[in-house]
């Protein structure tokens, strides 16, 4: 990694925290814009909006977990500020890190420690940048019109909305498998398998039991978490 020092420099981590606190302060203005919305127009109490922020920042922290995961197996990869700043920001376990592997593999090189160079950063970093950007441009000119087909499906028949959905996340979750879960001989493959099937005890565990409702929340991080751990074991 000769050359690559300037990803772990002072100015990288001061560039991040100004962005992020550039972030932080339009989060600020619009909490306070929602909480004066709901007291002064909506008619809660500030007890009420307490309430409803507590719950809201509680039921976040689950979600949180992988991405924080993630975060931690980037930093080692790419340097700290640079998972900081993306996965601060957009927050997307599968996007940053599919995106990075994209970048770094187009230049011939690959996401290892000491498998690429500044170019192969270089790469990463546009591919993480901009990999997403094409959903601004999709949200502002398809959501108002696939809205509009969903509303009318919904009508018809809310089991075909239902079918479109479940078709789209077997699609997904196909493309995984082949990619990932099929090639036994990988790393990525055993630590897939394993995440997959302890996903799956957890699943029928949930099921046989309704009172285990928390699992629905912990899953993705504990089959991550667990994948990890075997990776550890496995291929130390």
């Amino acid at each position: 990694m000769e050359g690559l020092g300037f990803i772990n420099a002072p100015w990288m981590y001061i560039y991040v925290g100004v962005i992020l606190l550039l972030i932080l302060g339009q989060n600020y203005i619009m909490m306070r814009k929602a909480w004066k919305h709901a007291k002064n127009d909506l008619g809660y109490t500030d007890a009420q909006i307490r309430k409803g922020l507590v719950n809201g920042i509680i039921v976040s922290i689950v979600p949180t977990i992988p991405v924080i995961v993630v975060l931690l197996a980037l930093v080692a990869l790419l340097g700290g500020p640079l998972p900081w700043l993306r996965l601060s920001v957009i927050g997307s376990v599968t996007l940053e890190s599919v995106a990075a592997t994209a970048g770094i593999e187009s230049v011939g090189e690959t996401l290892t420690i000491g498998g690429y160079t500044v170019a192969g950063w270089i790469a990463a970093c546009w591919v993480m940048s901009l990999g997403n950007s094409s959903s601004l441009v999709w949200s502002t000119f398809a959501i108002r019109p696939i809205s509009r087909i969903f509303e009318a499906a919904e009508k018809f028949d809310i089991n075909l909305v239902t079918s479109i959905g479940a078709g789209c996340l077997c699609g997904i979750m196909g493309y995984a498998s082949v990619n990932f879960g099929l090639n036994a001989l990988s790393t990525k493959g055993v630590i897939f398998a394993c995440s997959f099937i302890l996903g799956t005890i957890l699943t029928l565990i949930r099921k046989s039991n309704p009172k285990l409702k928390w699992i629905n929340d912990w899953l993705m991080a504990i089959c991550m978490v667990f994948g990890m751990v075997v990776a550890c074991f496995l291929f130390n």
